[in-house]
């Protein structure tokens, strides 16, 4: 009888244990705030940075993003000490570099976000409230290329090549600052249909204002401007400014949409405005579609 209680008290006390020591798997939520190329998460790679304590990071996790869920992939696990995981997270995938920095190549059609540190623990897991959620900024900056005829008369034209002339090209970014610094101002070209016959896009006699493409450049105060050449069936016009002086604001700021329409004429092309939308922090989740 005795030895009959002290099994079943060992086996008690294993199961105590395998309870203590089971593993229980890190489920991340995410959030978008603003819109830009990525306007929802929908199997996105997204790349979380991992330590054990705060600032510092060791290592990075691969997850694909979907609505407001992130799938680890592989799985991990809290730690069973009951210790505080930090993580931040990061699009597009770049290796993680020391000291917590990333470095970026741009060319003008990727999005590239970040989102702060947040930490967690068996005791007080991720969840989807704000604070307990990668919420991810843009750190660039969108600009729209419309074009119209300045007259609904004459000739139609194309647009072949818009250049940004002073736009930066590459990136570095710091995980544990959350800043970011712009380097080599090479600029950043859009060329639509370049692959089509004829390319460009065409922008038609009758008045109508036609969508060239976007670019995502780095943010820029207006004061300074960045100047554009644009490639035309009928030449190049070079150095068109973009600057406050046709611009409703004073910074093209990240998270912020910038709409720019080209006039034409059948010999001469300008810009006509530059109209500027700061984008609102949204919830993305499922199918659901974010709106500036």
């Amino acid at each position: 009888m005795f030895l009959f209680a002290l099994l079943h008290c060992t086996a008690c006390t294993e199961r105590t244990l395998e309870m203590r020591e089971e593993r229980v798997p890190i489920h991340l939520y995410t959030s978008i705030f603003t819109r830009a190329a990525i306007g929802d998460f929908d199997n996105t790679p997204i790349r979380i940075a991992y330590g054990s304590t705060s600032g510092h990071y060791t290592e990075y996790w691969d997850g694909v993003a979907t609505g407001d869920e992130i799938v680890l992939t592989p799985e991990r696990y809290y730690p069973t000490d009951g210790s505080t995981v930090y993580l931040c997270s990061y699009y597009p995938l770049v290796p993680l570099g020391g000291n917590g920095t990333l470095n970026y190549e741009l060319d003008g059609s990727e999005d590239l976000m970040t989102a702060s540190e947040i930490s967690g623990s068996l005791t007080d897991p991720f969840t989807r409230i704000p604070s307990k959620e990668l919420s991810h900024n843009h750190l660039l900056t969108q600009f729209i290329f419309k074009a119209c005829k300045q007259n609904a008369s004459g000739m139609a034209g194309r647009i072949y090549t818009i250049r940004v002339n002073e736009a930066f090209s590459s990136a570095t970014l710091s995980l544990v600052t959350g800043e970011v610094e712009f380097n080599n101002p090479t600029g950043l070209s859009l060329s639509p249909n370049d692959k089509a016959t004829p390319p460009g896009i065409e922008v038609p006699a009758d008045g109508s204002t036609v969508v060239v493409g976007e670019l995502l450049l780095p943010p820029f105060s207006a004061a300074d401007g960045y100047t554009i050449d644009v490639e035309t069936s009928f030449g190049t016009i070079r150095k068109l400014k973009l600057n406050a002086d046709i611009s409703e604001t004073t910074e093209f700021e990240a998270g912020a949409s910038h709409e720019v329409t080209l006039w034409f004429s059948d010999t001469d092309l300008g810009v006509l405005s530059v109209i500027s939308t700061p984008w609102a922090t949204v919830e993305v989740g499922g199918d659901q579609e974010l709106e500036p």
